[in-house]
């Protein structure tokens, strides 16, 4: 990945101009999305969601007004391609980010942010990891995958989204307690495994849940099996 430095002199030459024009909490709501992998279509009411978690919309009732403002000045800045539009009302509904702009992101929110693919030796290797990381997307691409362990001394995530495969919610469910124990400046959870569009068997929510003080988002959707709080 590139530089900030050389980026200035570089491809991502005019996505910094625009950038660089953008008023900060629009920057940052940018480079929020570097959260998603590449060629993922971004939901536009669920990334507003992301965004108010993070506190990046202020406080208040005007948060979703806001929203809509900052993804529609993002999306007529060319910062997001592909739209799927409503029907009803022409709005937008899903989007994705070119291929250039993600990595783009992604350079922004170097260090900060990370997509970590586990496969049940993945977790052993912690390249991906900085002290400062603070919002990561596992993916638990095998039944034998484990959340990293390098995770729980992230003290200062922010937000966790875990994929999981078929096959992995066995091992999901086993980590869910230390998640819930370690990672207590969390703001936004998804377990809702939207990769693999499948239901998932997270059959209990542990008490830990209770330290997630701050917690702004939480999404189970798909977790048929999820009965009651251990």
């Amino acid at each position: 990945m590139w530089e900030l430095d050389e980026a200035e002199s570089g491809l991502f030459s005019p996505l910094l101009l625009s950038y660089y024009d953008l008023p900060s909490p629009l920057r940052q709501c940018f480079s929020y999305c570097a959260i998603f992998p590449k060629d993922h279509k971004i939901g536009k009411d669920l990334l507003i969601k992301l965004w108010m978690a993070q506190g990046f919309l202020g406080e208040g009732n005007e948060m979703q007004i806001v929203g809509e403002e900052y993804f529609d000045n993002l999306a007529m800045r060319s910062f997001s391609q592909e739209f799927e539009m409503d029907e009803n009302d022409d709005g937008i509904l899903r989007c994705k980010m070119h291929d250039i702009v993600h990595e783009f992101a992604q350079l922004l929110r170097k260090g900060e942010c990370s997509v970590v693919v586990s496969n049940g030796l993945e977790e052993q290797r912690a390249e991906w990891y900085h002290e400062n990381v603070r919002h990561v997307r596992v993916i638990l691409d095998d039944e034998q995958a484990m959340i990293p362990r390098p995770l729980y001394s992230a003290k200062k995530l922010r937000s966790l989204i875990v994929d999981s495969c078929p096959h992995s919610t066995s091992t999901l469910n086993a980590s869910l307690w230390r998640v819930f124990d370690q990672l207590t400046c969390l703001r936004m959870l998804d377990l809702s495994n939207n990769r693999y569009r499948r239901q998932t068997s997270i059959t209990e929510l542990p008490h830990q849940i209770g330290k997630l003080i701050y917690l702004r988002y939480l999404s189970l959707e798909g977790n048929i099996g999820l009965e009651y709080f251990a």
